[in-house]
């Protein structure tokens, strides 16, 4: 058994680049599981849909859909409207202003014997930039799995549309701008004995193609990308999980200009990530200790939950915390997360980013299908070069509650932030909301 588990590893291809793991992450709730955004957008310490940590939702692995969600057949949809108030200091002119974005996603999976299917259309619209213009997504994916004696296989398909915001006089559209379709091949090799626990291996490979009907910048631009992940779980009796998702990126960047001239540029992109949750205690009084490390060179600059743009240098983070938690009347718990970014020198000049985030929230179980749940989230980052300095801080208010009643679950968040800048007079208000409405048939 041990050597089938080692041929499956490295000869079926694999996916922290992937665009459909973080499906459901691009408005700005920090966590994609509504109930952990209402709780002060845990992310370490607890276990919940859509944050399991499992080959599926950490490993981002098509193959642990098979596995997925308590392997049940489900109906899950999910809408977030998110309004900001945006105020720069830089110009005495520029009055408050709100920003819009709006999302909806209904996710159908179904669990039949040793299959599992998923189908996920996405409608995204949210501000392209804080003051310039908005774009408009729609997209489509669909995911399949199938568990073999020894092994399970999976794959998944997917294309998305990107309309950017134009006006001619007095009329607004939206004008394609790009295409993006990706394919995915991935693998889990069935659970290899340890002393006293099992390991599971995963590998994945996917490919993603973005054209872009026209740039701003008088060329026509496709993008391709090629990405490698392995995964692995570890579980030790019910106490220990540990988790690592190690990932390649290539991504080819060609550019062809109106004069029949091209440029081509390759970057290779890598990143790491550990997570684990040891649990002490039984029965209705237990203790979550979680923690959390990544590692990822060159840094990837994310706005709206998609790659911006890359700095060439090294990025480690790391997080820990604590949950309790009581099986009848709910939880509490608390959380560190920090990070730095330490950037290359540019022009003789080095920099550094600093991030700090500190969490707390919990849930109350009022009655048997009742919960209520609070939290708070306080951030803050510092970037520093040879000759000066930035920071921003943020306080997040968090809020939600849900409802269980025979096979239907709802799950409402609110998050409140407030962010201010280090040049005297920016700031930003932003209210989100968020509805999940999940049905197991």
């Amino acid at each position: 058994m041990k050597k089938t588990n080692i041929i499956i590893l490295f000869l079926i291809p694999i996916p922290l680049f992937g665009y459909w793991g973080s499906y459901y992450n691009i408005a700005n709730f920090r966590s994609p599981s509504l109930r952990l955004a209402a709780m002060g957008n845990f992310g370490v310490i607890i276990e919940s849909e859509l944050c399991e940590l499992n080959f599926y939702d950490f490993g981002q692995n098509v193959a642990g859909l098979v596995e997925n969600d308590g392997t049940r057949t489900l109906v899950r949809s999910v809408g977030i409207y998110n309004k900001d108030k945006y105020k720069p200091s830089w110009n005495d002119s520029y009055e408050e202003e709100w920003f819009t974005s709006k999302k909806g996603i209904v996710e159908a999976t179904w669990q039949v014997s040793n299959m599992a299917f998923s189908l996920k259309p996405l409608y995204c619209q949210t501000p392209y930039y804080w003051y310039l213009e908005s774009m408009k997504e729609q997209g489509l994916s669909f995911s399949y799995a199938y568990k073999f004696p020894w092994f399970i296989i999976g794959g998944e398909i997917g294309g998305k549309r990107n309309y950017k915001k134009e006006e001619e006089d007095t009329i607004t559209y939206y004008e394609k701008e790009w295409d993006t379709k990706e394919a995915k091949v991935s693998a889990i090799s069935l659970s290899l004995r340890l002393v006293g626990g099992s390991l599971c291996t995963g590998v994945s490979f996917e490919c993603r193609d973005n054209n872009y009907e026209k740039s701003e910048y008088g060329y026509m631009r496709e993008i391709k990308e090629k990405e490698v992940s392995i995964q692995a779980i570890y579980l030790w009796e019910a106490k220990l999980k540990i988790g690592l998702r190690s990932e390649v990126l290539e991504k080819q960047d060609v550019r062809k200009y109106s004069n029949d001239s091209q440029k081509d540029t390759t970057e290779m992109l890598k990143a790491t990530k550990m997570k684990g949750i040891y649990t002490i205690g039984s029965g209705e009084h237990k203790i979550n200790v979680g923690f959390e490390m990544e590692f990822a060179t060159p840094i990837i600059w994310e706005y709206f939950g998609y790659p911006w743009w890359t700095y060439n240098g090294k990025k480690f983070g790391y997080g820990s915390g604590l949950l309790y938690s009581h099986s009848k009347r709910g939880c509490l718990g608390i959380e560190f997360l920090m990070s730095k970014n330490k950037l290359e020198p540019y022009e003789n000049e080095s920099s550094t980013d600093r991030w700090r985030s500190i969490r707390v929230g919990g849930e109350l179980n009022i009655i048997k299908c009742f919960y209520l749940r609070g939290g708070y989230c306080a951030e803050s980052r510092y970037y520093e070069n040879d000759w000066s300095g930035y920071w921003e801080r943020s306080e997040v208010y968090c809020a939600g509650l849900g409802v269980k009643l025979l096979r239907l679950k709802l799950d409402l968040a609110y998050n409140f932030e407030e962010e201010i800048f280090s040049d005297g007079g920016s700031y930003i208000n932003s209210h989100t909301v968020g509805i999940a409405v999940t049905f197991y048939p």
